[in-house]
Formats: structure tokens, C-alpha cells, sequence
């Protein structure tokens, strides 16, 4: 037992209880101390084998991060069907019907919203609480489901899905649904579970996106990383933008004497990795696309063109955007371009460029620590642009605000997404936004906009803190034709919005239109709203309704909509009470904003700068309270400033830390470029304390003015060499603004963290329904049978087929030969097949026990089929439709 490495002698059940204690658990430090006291144990039990890892474990923990395992394919209707064909529950039953709709608010139930929790509940007194999967087993499965989905193979999902719920515990399934949903919520951060397990795990995740990288190369907590390299064929984390209204561009860009700005695509990031002839291609997230663009100079879309124009590389990594270069247009055809989507998809008219904005790594040297203009000097020198496949990014020389802002204009003008402005002695920072990138788009800026009025006509139903309340909104445009009282005939849906507004908002919202929301139901529509493929929980009366004013990036082509179209980023400005229901925007008018300017929804072009105002150009700097020169250190002197950590940042020391003193701490500040002031105002960032015991730092806590944050943030800071984001572990107090943004960043459901939710997510949420599936005709599971199995469905073998049974045995036979037809009815109903009481129109089949008992009206019917039951039990046996003429 020894020898077994620690994930096939830990049982699954170990990994659940933890994670159930640490859910209960009602204190931060509580939960911390949970985890670290599991890694703990880890370390202790495999110290001796070297092979053994805390990946196994950790990939199930962050369900999110793992990369090596593809997509299951697998969702929560999936999971519920599965569960009701195990358990044998009515489909119109209480307990199925809580599983289809588990995000349908219920009086008094907690689990609304949370698939696992309301599976727990139905499978709590139905399942034993075995527990024989180890952890190695759990993850076996998960990896052949992967496998299986990849290979289209849903039966083998289904039959490996199978054999572990019929293995586990029901509090196991709830944290198997939760892995296999990647939606683990326990209270702990995905970043804290790392720091956890290695000070240095999130910088190393961050540029490598590759948990079993980290669990590989950190496994001893003591040893630290100070230096992590971009290595060839190791996805990682690209650099990215400060976001950077163009009116405040002369506050926020003003470090060097000039600047490069760069055309802001609007495609997918890239990152290309070439060494000896074999290539990899990787998407933003870390996501290997090789197999699409080519392994090598002789296979691929893209490869074989990128190879030819190299010009003495033996190895490299490019960073940039993958875009669609329209072939006779000469254009890259962006999402929001006004050109019909069917030219978009065609495969003859369109082709994949990249066009590459940086290099990274060239013939075994890592290039990141060279200045933004040494890297794209060596790009220009090794690489041949050829347009359409392969072109370098366009670069502007900038010397002033009013210079940035007419390149911003002429983006707009070229139906462009934006600028990116560049510090040309900035280095390569993967993953950060704060390092001398800044992107400059229209919808930054108030006013460049076009602001939509449109009609709530549907909602859905939220998760986490907003389960079981209507979060999310359809949304539609009016028809522009009017009835007889001069309001509009009908409403069209356009898009889908759920962001730009407050809980606080939201409620209000709520309390409004409460009461009038309908269950959207398949056997009625409502006659003034019409939608297509996004499909609302529950719809509302127009007349009942009221309007938002939401601002949107761009309209871009989708059938998922009415009317053709929807909004690429739409958000909530606020609610229109001075608007009636009918005065929204109509479908002429949003396809007049559609056509006016290629699908951008800008409005104007930017006319001014904040410094442009005489007055306002030129501020005196404020006086600032700094700690008095004979206090500080020779190293505190500006002149002699060793790095920009906490450049321009005003910071206030309360007290000391156990390592370094108040002055120490304050020392290393200013040494960073950090400015010290002993009493905060209103330009302070943050106050800073040991603890909360000391009296200045309860005093300053009372005050509820200010962020206290703990004096190991700065330590933090330090020996990262970066300003480490701040997040709640690291704060003592938040002021309510802080603690609001806080309490919406760092959700149960751990997807904020800072960084905004991405397209993929936004679509996996919105890709399925399950409260509101339809029920398919024949017809359409003929189809889906055909799909799913390419010879036909085996536990379908009836479909299609219209039965009734002719019960004609004499009396001696009489009790055996029913029995027989009994049986055969129900294994004909269980396998497809439509049985029925009498003869009618749609009749395809007659089933009998004994040729010699049918009547005669029914063997002159030459469109009846004729057949014994041993046909029905044939077929059932062979698992396929046979052919009825031997069995006449």
C-alpha cells in the first residue's frame, strides 16, 4: 500500500468531505486552514515518492484551470435525464420535474438555481452511501468521458458516466456534478488555492496556463521561483491593455517622450511556437489548435504559408491576433462588418491570417526583457509580411494626446474596434495590464456612443446570489407597422442583456415587474413577441413591460435572434420610466444604425481632451505629507529610485510588520517609487497595518474612509518585483464603495477575480436551457437518431412505427398467448414504438400471437403490416429493426 502513489490509495470521498467542511465553514481563515492542512498532509504522505504529485487532486479542486483534459460535452439537462432513466422516475413527476427545472424558484428552498445541491436532495434516500472510487478512478473516468465526447461516442459517455454514479455517495455526485459542471464554489479563490500550495503557483499558472506544470516544478514550498521563462511549446498567459479613456490619455499616458499605436483587432489572440520545422498553435486561454493550422511546413491552413516567410529562424514564439481575411475584398472581415454572413462562413471566400504584433523568443533567446521597440525590430528582421496569410502590425509614431486621439478618430472612420498605444520602452509582462500597454475604444469614452431603447418582452432565471430571481432579459425591437390604436403589431427579440446594473437596481427592477412574468411554455406563444433559438424562462405582455437604455460595442449577424442581428457586449445604462412601453426602437430604425457604419454603434468622433481646457492644463502638484528627510534612509531619495513597483502611489504606514519595521517598510516604498504620508487624505491609496489590534488602525477602521490593508502586501509586492492585485485576503477594512466591488468581483462561483467574463463562458451559459425543452415530434428524433448513431439508435429500434396488438388466441392457449402479446407490447412501447387500441389512419403494424386468429377485415388491408410478436422480440435481441416480410 505504501508504493501506491497518493491518488489511487485516497478514496474520492476524502476530496468531498474536505471540500464540504470547507463550504460549511463560515470563516476565511477557517477555510485556509482546511486547505493548507490537506496540502500539508499531501506533502507529508508522498515526500518519499518522487514521481507522485498534487496534480491529480488539484486538477479536480480547479475544475476551471485544467487544460490537459478536453470538454465532457455534458451539461445539466444532460445530467438530469440520465438521472431519471437511472432512477426510473416519472418524467411528470415531483422529483424529475425538480431536476429539469432546478433554476424555477421554489418556496423555501435553498438549492434553487444549484443543479448538484437539488440532485443531492433527490438522490439522498435513493443511493447507498458507498464509497469505492479512489481519486486516480474518479479521474480515469472523467479523462475516458473527454476522450469519448471528442471520438462522438455519447453512448460511452453515458456508459462511463453510468458506472461512477452507481459508485459513489450521494454527497460524492454532488461534488462529481459540480467538477464535471466546473463550477466548484466552496469559498476559496482559485488564486488562494494556488498561493496555497506554492507562494509562486499563480505566476507560474499565469504564464504557463499548466496545473501539472506548477504541481511539478513547485513541489517544495520552501524553494522559490524567482524567475519564470517563457518556454517553447508551453501555452501562457499573453500581456495585456490598460483600459484608457482617450479624453484622460494625457493623465494616464505621459511616462515617455512618445508612443506606438497599433490597430486594436477585433479577432481571437494567438501565439505561434516554432522550433526545428514543428509548430504549435495556442489560443489566449491556453487551448491547443495545431491539428487545425499545421504541425509542420506540409500540413495545415496556416503553416505551410508562415514557414515560407521566415527568415533565419530556428525557433520562436509570435504573439497575435488570428483574423479572417476576406479573399476579393482585401479586408479582414471582423464580427460587426455589414457583409452577409453566408460570404462570412464561406470557406472559398474567406481564409485565416495572422497578423503578429511582438516576438518573444527567437533562436533560443527569451526576448521578453528587451524594450517594445527591440522586439518588433527583430520581428521586422525575421519575418516577410504576405498579405491576406501573414502580416506584421502597422505602427504609428505618437508624440502627443492630440496626435493618439486623431488616430482613435480615424479608427472609427475604417470601422475599426480601436487603438492600442504602446510605451516603446516598455518590456513583456504575461498577464498584466498595467505594464505600458493601453487599449483606446469609442465605448470608453461617454458620449461616442449610441445608446438603444429597447423593450424588456422575456427573462431567465440567475444563479449563485441571484438564483430564483429574473437577472437576465430578452430583450426586442418594435415592428415599425402600427393596429388600429397606433401602437406597434408586434415585437421582434434582438438581444440578450444581464450586466450594467446593480443588485440595488436590479431589485427595483424585480419589484416592477413582478407578478406579470408567464412561464414560457411550447403549447402557446404570446401573440406580440417573437423569438427564435434564445428562448426566454418566462415572457411578459408588452403593455406590461418597460424599457432599458443599454449601450452595445457593435451589431454583429446571429440566427439565434429575430431579427437576424444581436449586440456584441450589450450593458444596462438605466431604466427608462420616462418612456412608454411603445415608444422603444423600431426594426427600421435599429436597421438603419446597422447599415450607417458597418454594424459600429459609434455616434461621433472624440473632439477633446481633458487637459484641452486652458484652465485645466496646467495643475499645481499637490503638497504632499512625506516622511521628513533626516527620517529616511539614503536610498529613499527619489534620484535613486531602484524601481517603479509603486510608482505615484500614496501609501500610509500604520505599523510594522514581523519581518521589517514601520521605517523599513516605509524605506522600501519610496526605494520602489511609492510616496509615504503619515496621516491618509484623499489621494491615499490604501493605509496599511500589521493587524487590526494596534489603536491607529482601529481608529482609521472606524472611520470607514479608507482601505486597511495588511503590511505583507507590500512584502508581497516586493518579492514578486510587480504590484500584486489587491484582493480580500490581503484587506484588514474595505470602504462600502471597496467592499461592493468586491462582494461583485469575487463571487461563490470564483469566475470574476478581476477579469472580465469571457465570450466562451458568456456563450456555455447561454448555450442550453434546460428549464423549457421542447417536446420533438417523431420525425425529429428520426433525425437526431440518424445524427447520434450512424446505424441506426439501439434503444430505439420502433421509432416511427404505429402498433395495435390483435389479441386473437382460443381458449386453451388463451392465458399463455396473452401473456406473450402482454410482454411484447410493453418491450414495443419501451423501444420507440407507438402502440394503440384500434386500427386508425396512422396504423403501421398488427401484432399477433397466431396468424390463424386475425380477422379478415384486417388481412385485406394491403397498407397493414402483419407481423407475429416474435418480430418484436428478434428485434429487441439484436438490437435493430429487422426486416417484417419472415415473420408475415
Amino acid at each position: 500500500m505504501s508504493d501506491l502513489k497518493f491518488s489511487e490509495k485516497t478514496k474520492f470521498s476524502v476530496i468531498c468531505n474536505l471540500l464540504e467542511r470547507i463550504e460549511k465553514q463560515k470563516s476565511k481563515d477557517q477555510k485556509v486552514d482546511s486547505m493548507r492542512q490537506f496540502i500539508a498532509s499531501f506533502r507529508e504522505q508522498s515526500k518519499n515518492q518522487q514521481d507522485d504529485t498534487f496534480y491529480p487532486i488539484l486538477r479536480l479542486l480547479l475544475p476551471t484551470l485544467e487544460r490537459e483534459r478536453g470538454p465532457y460535452g455534458i451539461k445539466e439537462h444532460t445530467l438530469a435525464k440520465m438521472y431519471i432513466r437511472i432512477l426510473g422516475l416519472p418524467k411528470e413527476g415531483k422529483d424529475a420535474q425538480k431536476l429539469l427545472n432546478y433554476r424555477a424558484p421554489k418556496a423555501s428552498v435553498k438549492s434553487t438555481g444549484d443543479f448538484a445541491e437539488v440532485a443531492y436532495w433527490v438522490l439522498r434516500s435513493r443511493f447507498e452511501n458507498t464509497q469505492k472510487l479512489s481519486v486516480f478512478d474518479v479521474n480515469n473516468h472523467l479523462d475516458n468521458i473527454a476522450t469519448k465526447h471528442a471520438s462522438h461516442d455519447p453512448r460511452g459517455v453515458d456508459n462511463e458516466l453510468h458506472a461512477m454514479l452507481l459508485n459513489l455517495s450521494p454527497e460524492e455526485q454532488k461534488w462529481l456534478i459540480r467538477i464535471i459542471l466546473k463550477d466548484i464554489t466552496m469559498g476559496l479563490s482559485q488564486n488562494k488555492i494556488l498561493y496555497l500550495y506554492h507562494p509562486d503557483a499563480v505566476d507560474l499558472f499565469d504564464v504557463s496556463n499548466d496545473l501539472r506544470k506548477v504541481c511539478t516544478m513547485l513541489k517544495d514550498p520552501k524553494v522559490r521561483l524567482h524567475e519564470i521563462e517563457i518556454e517553447m511549446f508551453q501555452p501562457f498567459k499573453p500581456m495585456l491593455s490598460q483600459r484608457c479613456d482617450i479624453q484622460e490619455v494625457d493623465k494616464d499616458i505621459n511616462s515617455a517622450d512618445h508612443y506606438y499605436v497599433e490597430t486594436k483587432f477585433d479577432g481571437e489572440r494567438f501565439q505561434i511556437h516554432c522550433n526545428d520545422g514543428e509548430y504549435k498553435y495556442f489560443s489566449r486561454n491556453g487551448y491547443d489548435y495545431t491539428n487545425t493550422y499545421g504541425a509542420n511546413s506540409s500540413n495545415g491552413v496556416l503553416t505551410p504559408k508562415i514557414a515560407r516567410n521566415l527568415r533565419d529562424v530556428r525557433s520562436m514564439i509570435l504573439d497575435g491576433e488570428m483574423m479572417c481575411w476576406h479573399k476579393s475584398r482585401k479586408c479582414f472581415t471582423t464580427k460587426g462588418m455589414n457583409i452577409d454572413v453566408k460570404y462570412i462562413k464561406d470557406a472559398d471566400a474567406n481564409q485565416a491570417c495572422f497578423v503578429v504584433f511582438d516576438i518573444l523568443y527567437l533562436n533560443g533567446t527569451v526576448l521578453t526583457n528587451k524594450t517594445y521597440i527591440e522586439r518588433v525590430t527583430l520581428l521586422e528582421k525575421h519575418v516577410k509580411p504576405e498579405e491576406g496569410i501573414f502580416m506584421i502590425s502597422n505602427r504609428t509614431k505618437v508624440t502627443t494626446g492630440e496626435e493618439i486621439m486623431d488616430r482613435l478618430n480615424q479608427a472609427i472612420a475604417d470601422c475599426e474596434e480601436g487603438i492600442v498605444v504602446k510605451n516603446p520602452y516598455s518590456v513583456y509582462k504575461p498577464n498584466s495590464r498595467k505594464a505600458g500597454w493601453y487599449k483606446i475604444k469609442p465605448e470608453y469614452t461617454e458620449g461616442l456612443m449610441v445608446e438603444l431603447d429597447l423593450l424588456v418582452i422575456g427573462g431567465y432565471y440567475g444563479e449563485g446570489r441571484r438564483r430564483g430571481l429574473v437577472s437576465q432579459f430578452l430583450v426586442g425591437v418594435a415592428d415599425p407597422n402600427k393596429n388600429e390604436a397606433g401602437e406597434p403589431r408586434a415585437f421582434y427579440s434582438v438581444g440578450r442583456v444581464g450586466s450594467g446594473y446593480s443588485d440595488e437596481e436590479l431589485s427595483e427592477v424585480d419589484k416592477k415587474l413582478q407578478g406579470n412574468w408567464k412561464r414560457v411554455s411550447s403549447h402557446h406563444m404570446p401573440t406580440m413577441v417573437e423569438w427564435t433559438k434564445e428562448k426566454p424562462d418566462v415572457w411578459i405582455e408588452p403593455k406590461s413591460s418597460i424599457i432599458l437604455q443599454i449601450k452595445a460595442t457593435e451589431v454583429v449577424p446571429s440566427d439565434a435572434f429575430k431579427v437576424g442581428y444581436t449586440l456584441r457586449f450589450p450593458r444596462v445604462q438605466k431604466v427608462r420610466h420616462d418612456k412608454s412601453w411603445y415608444d422603444c426602437l423600431t426594426l427600421e430604425e435599429f436597421t438603419r444604425l446597422r447599415e450607417s457604419n458597418c454594424g459600429k454603434l459609434t455616434t461621433s468622433y472624440a473632439t477633446k481632451l481633458a487637459s484641452a481646457d486652458s484652465k485645466k492644463q496646467f495643475k499645481r502638484p499637490k503638497k504632499i505629507l512625506t516622511v521628513d528627510e533626516q527620517f529616511q534612509s539614503k536610498r529613499s531619495k527619489p534620484s535613486e529610485i531602484s524601481s517603479n513597483i509603486f510608482k505615484d502611489l500614496e501609501l500610509c504606514i500604520l505599523t510594522g510588520h514581523q519581518l521589517l519595521s514601520k521605517s523599513e517598510l516605509e524605506s522600501k516604498v519610496v526605494e520602489n517609487g511609492g510616496l509615504i504620508v503619515q496621516h491618509p487624505g484623499a489621494s491615499t491609496y490604501c493605509v496599511l497595518a500589521a493587524d487590526k489590534n494596534s489603536i491607529r488602525a482601529r481608529n482609521v477602521i472606524e472611520l470607514n474612509k479608507y482601505n486597511v490593508v495588511k503590511t505583507s502586501w507590500i512584502i508581497e509586492c516586493i518579492e514578486k518585483h510587480k504590484l500584486v492585485k489587491l484582493c480580500p485576503h490581503h484587506f484588514l477594512a474595505m470602504t462600502p464603495e471597496t467592499s461592493e466591488k468586491v462582494s461583485e468581483e469575487y463571487d461563490e462561483y470564483g469566475d470574476s477575480y478581476g477579469t472580465r467574463i469571457t465570450i466562451d463562458r458568456l456563450k456555455e451559459l447561454m448555450q442550453i436551457d434546460p428549464a423549457n425543452s421542447e417536446t420533438l415530434s417523431i420525425s425529429q428524433m428520426s433525425n437526431l437518431d440518424k445524427q447520434l448513431f450512424n446505424d441506426g439508435n439501439p434503444f430505439a429500434v420502433f421509432r416511427g412505427c404505429s402498433a395495435y396488438f390483435q389479441d386473437g388466441a382460443d381458449e386453451v392457449s388463451r392465458y399463455a398467448e396473452k401473456l406473450n402479446l402482454s410482454i411484447a407490447k410493453e418491450v414495443f412501447k419501451f423501444y420507440g414504438g407507438s402502440q394503440h387500441d384500434s386500427v386508425s389512419k396512422n396504423t403501421t403494424h398488427v401484432v399477433y400471437s397466431s396468424k390463424s386468429h386475425v380477422p379478415d377485415n384486417l388481412l385485406s388491408r394491403s397498407r397493414l403490416i402483419l407481423v407475429s410478436s416474435n418480430w418484436i422480440f428478434d428485434c429487441q435481441s439484436s438490437k435493430k429493426r429487422l426486416p417484417e416480410s419472415t415473420y408475415r
